[in-house]
């Protein structure tokens, strides 16, 4: 479906996850650019690569995401807390004896 083009924001997702579980997180991110790029407006894949970001330690990524779904959603509370998480942790670092 993908490659005929009929595909739809759950097919990217849905490839996402079985690269996932194959553990495959280059492919899996590959898909969920793929993904973007086809449906730029799309929240959900928007925040799974995010979310992927964020595992993966990819910070400024994932800020950059952050503000991206913070312009299409600025009433989500949720984006907030998130990136004031990011700042935290990159001003904060785990074992810095805080």
């Amino acid at each position: 479906m993908i490659d005929l083009k009929i595909a739809s924001p759950y097919n990217f997702q849905a490839m996402y996850t079985a690269n996932l579980s194959k553990k495959d997180t280059s492919a899996a991110l590959e898909i969920l650019k793929r993904g973007r790029t086809t449906f730029p407006q799309d929240i959900d894949l928007l925040n799974t690569e995010t979310n992927l970001f964020l595992a993966k330690g990819k910070q400024q990524e994932a800020l950059a995401n952050l503000t991206a779904s913070i312009e299409k959603d600025p009433n989500n509370a949720l984006f907030y807390l998130v990136r004031g998480n990011i700042y935290d942790n990159m001003a904060n670092p785990k074992g810095c004896g805080r």
